[in-house]
């Protein structure tokens, strides 16, 4: 016998870990689990790759709506983009990488300067792997260790 918890998950009324049984509609239950899970993690800001991690593509210029994960850049000239600023409390331990895909000198503004500092513009070498590691503490977005990222004013 199993209940309904949030999310939509089945859990156990007995034992540890243990997803015994079937859905109604027949679905085993665990699989049932991961159906939720991944609709849930799709809910958060874009699809799940295998490992579990949010990745998105912007092929074009614009605004960075993921807070976490990984975003990807793949135009076919530079990229200007924006990033919003962290929620305090929200978002803080969020991490979010930002590569670039192709060989151009893409630009990400935020919305306060990065790593509570006054540099807003985070400019990409013109090389395909240059990525940008964010950490979010406080509404702020913190550079962690990046690779061929200069920030300006």
């Amino acid at each position: 016998m199993s209940t309904t918890a949030n999310l939509g998950l089945v859990k156990p009324t007995h034992g540890i870990n243990v997803v015994e049984g079937e859905t109604a509609t027949g679905q085993p239950n665990e699989a049932a689990n991961l159906d939720a899970i991944d609709l849930a993690l799709s809910g958060l800001g874009g699809a799940a790759s295998a490992s579990g991690v949010s990745v998105a593509d912007y092929p074009a210029s614009g605004a960075i709506t993921q807070k976490a994960g990984v975003v990807t850049l793949s135009a076919a000239s530079a990229e200007a983009m924006t990033l919003a600023a962290p929620t305090a409390g929200a978002d803080d331990g969020k991490h979010l990488a930002i590569v670039s895909k192709t060989a151009f000198a893409h630009t990400v503004v935020g919305a306060v300067g990065y790593s509570g500092g006054t540099n807003k513009t985070a400019t990409f070498g013109a090389a395909a792997g240059n990525m940008l590691l964010l950490i979010a503490l406080g509404g702020v977005w913190y550079q962690l260790p990046s690779t061929g990222i200069t920030l300006s004013a």
